[in-house]
């Protein structure tokens, strides 16, 4: 099973610039170079943060975009957007619960059990996430419901720390909470978020977690907490994760855009 994740385009109205950038056309070339992948991914998770404040004009173009890609969509809210805009926008794909206040759920249709958190918490500070006991509880009760089957959770925020400078100068609410109860399910195989606007890898509740590059535009490396938060006009990559009845996820990156190549690898004689 191959999943592709897509995270943080911040789409905004038809002419608007974005921090100097046109996330339209980011995220327009980050779909085009994942349908040159072969063979395609069986799934793409969009980890939040699809349309700048929320916009239903936004969400409208996410959907325009999304439309190009062949496969299953699964898309989770974060701290840029709008739940109620989000789902009436998406309810027409059928995953997004219709009523109830968070929009999390369960996909159940593939080799890995796919989960996706709403990590939101509207108004909070900075843009920050919250796992509340209520949605630990809502997570807790489906991981126990499939012990057996291999499981990947998908969220915005990292309930992580990730050493990124002044994004992660406090933890996460709740993210302790859920480090107990993903250490108690070993079929959780790993666990994604955004939001950081970066790649990071790490260990973290027994099993592996990391966070996607936006596909808006990049946050500056930095490990200085007291920094300010600044971006750089870099390549975005895409995250593919590779699921093979192993006991573990591969991950993979390509950068967005198009480049030289490919060309045939030619070995100098006497090389091994």
């Amino acid at each position: 099973m191959i999943i592709a994740q897509l995270s943080d385009p911040h789409l905004v109205a038809e002419g608007t610039i974005q921090q100097r950038i046109d996330p339209r056309i980011k995220l327009s070339t980050a779909i085009d170079s994942l349908l040159k992948v072969d063979p395609l991914p069986d799934v793409v998770l969009l980890t939040g943060d699809l349309a700048q404040l929320g916009k239903p004009e936004g969400y409208a173009k996410v959907r325009e975009l999304l439309a190009h890609l062949p496969m299953p969509v699964y898309a989770i809210p974060g701290n840029q957007d709008d739940r109620q805009n989000m789902r009436d926008a998406f309810i027409q794909d059928g995953y997004l619960p219709e009523d109830s206040e968070f929009l999390h759920y369960v996909i159940e249709d593939h080799e890995l059990r796919l989960i996706g958190m709403d990590s939101t918490r509207p108004g909070g500070p900075g843009g920050g996430g919250l796992l509340c006991q209520e949605r630990l509880s809502w997570l807790e009760e489906r991981l126990s419901e499939a012990p057996d089957r291999p499981t990947l959770i998908f969220m915005h925020h990292p309930p992580f720390r990730t050493g990124l400078g002044k994004l992660d100068k406090e933890p996460m609410p709740g993210g302790d909470a859920m480090a107990d109860i993903v250490a108690q399910h070993p079929q959780v195989k790993k666990v994604l978020a955004g939001h950081i606007h970066r790649y990071t890898e790490r260990v973290w509740a027994g099993t592996a977690a990391a966070t996607a590059p936006a596909i808006a535009f990049q946050v500056t490396l930095t490990f200085d907490r007291g920094a300010s938060a600044t971006w750089h006009e870099e390549p975005a990559p895409i995250l593919f994760h590779l699921w093979h009845d192993e006991e573990e996820i591969i991950t993979h990156s390509l950068a967005v855009g198009d480049y030289e190549g490919p060309f045939e690898i030619v070995r100098q004689r006497g090389a091994k």
